[in-house]
């Protein structure tokens, strides 16, 4: 996964020297758009062309386009997930200029004790609903009395007996000594 980074310069050489400090920090995927030369018949849709093949999307690459035709040269570089702010840094130091593009800002998200898987890797809640199954399927959240299994069985809910359902189904308990199996192997016990 990458991310497309993008910055225009005033001059070629400062560009230049901005794609040789990427390319010496490991980055493969640099591009470089520079002005057309004098006499050069050029229009912006040919520039625009020129920079979406560095996988730039054309609504940016007509903004870009208009920067270039203005003696402007633009850099693009896909920087690998984790290595963009360097790269970033890298472009920065080399007197960049305004492309005219107003980068995104994104959201900076807030911490949740309600959502904290979202919250770490930095994603947006699926559902604000506290019960989203029960909302989308119009079953209740908490099984009632009746719905439950104990209710089907005819068993009360919460049971005081420590062997209630196996009384009630007539069923023997596990172990009828009071002897655990760490005491018949003669093993200590972890919690008595």
């Amino acid at each position: 996964m990458t991310q497309t980074i993008n910055r225009m310069f005033g001059t070629v050489e400062d560009a230049n020297a901005a794609v040789a400090e990427l390319k010496h920090a490991g980055y493969a995927e640099v591009y470089v758009v520079t002005p057309p030369g004098e006499g050069s018949n050029l229009d912006q849709d040919a520039i625009a062309a020129s920079i979406m093949r560095s996988n730039v999307l054309r609504a940016q690459a007509k903004i870009f386009a208009v920067g270039v035709q203005n003696g402007g040269t633009l850099v693009t570089v896909h920087a690998l997930f984790g290595t963009a702010l360097n790269a970033i840094n890298i472009l920065e130091s080399h007197n960049t200029i305004d492309s005219g593009y107003v980068e995104p800002v994104e959201p900076v998200m807030l911490w949740d004790d309600a959502t904290p898987i979202s919250c770490m890797l930095q994603m947006p809640v699926l559902s604000r609903n506290g019960t989203p199954v029960s909302h989308y399927t119009g079953l209740p959240a908490l099984a009632s009395h009746t719905a439950s299994l104990s209710g089907l069985l005819g068993l009360k809910l919460l049971s005081s007996g420590a062997t209630a359902l196996s009384s009630a189904l007539g069923l023997p308990v596990l172990a009828h000594h009071s002897m655990s199996l760490s005491q018949k192997l003669g093993l200590p016990l972890l919690k008595s």
